[in-house]
């Protein structure tokens, strides 16, 4: 366990620095999962060593999302990969009880609250407006090819142009581009 304590004065030596390595951190932490170099040290010690270091960040103020979850993130992949999913999910119930670690994509803040309101009537109505249009722009360019092939071309080219445009709007639609598109024709016009 003395060479943990070593491998612990080197993550903490790190975090004291202005700016911490995350690569180095990590390595540190992917150092202790080699058994034969620390075979005493067991699955529950290394997770505490986990929970030291986000404690470390706590105590130093370091900005967790910057320094501390990408770390743990790459942990928790490097040992879903060594050891499978089960082990990763005994290593986050473990490091959520007893030092309250959730990853941030658990924390639900008011602003991301926000952004899974369900959507309006208006943005509805627009989706349906949109694939009406582009299905009739489709619908129309197809008939505008038939027409040109074996009635007339002007009549085709006409159909198929109104076709074009219909597509043309019904992606405008959906896209919030209609203002820049129509002043770009102006300028082409």
């Amino acid at each position: 366990m003395s060479d943990a304590n070593l491998i612990k004065d080197k993550i903490r030596e790190e975090l004291e620095k202005g700016m911490p390595s995350k690569r180095k951190v990590l390595s540190y932490l992917l150092d202790l999962l080699k058994k034969d170099k620390y075979p005493s040290l067991s699955d529950f010690d290394f997770y505490d060593i986990i929970g030291y270091t986000y404690k470390l960040n706590l105590d130093y103020k370091l900005n967790l999302e910057m320094l501390f979850y990408p770390i743990y993130n790459g942990l928790k992949k490097k040992i879903k990969k060594l050891y499978g999913k089960e082990k990763r999910l005994e290593m986050e119930q473990y490091l959520i009880e007893k030092f309250g670690i959730y990853g941030p994509e658990k924390k639900i803040g008011k602003k991301q609250q926000k952004q899974y309101s369900p959507r309006s009537s208006f943005t509805t109505i627009k989706y349906v407006l949109s694939a009406l249009v582009l299905i009739t722009g489709i619908i129309t360019l197809i008939i505008g090819v038939f027409v040109y092939s074996f009635v007339s071309k002007s009549a085709g080219i006409t159909s198929a142009i109104i076709g074009i445009i219909l597509i043309l709007s019904g992606i405008c639609i959906i896209s919030k581009t209609s203002r820049r598109l129509y002043v770009c024709c102006i300028e082409i016009s």
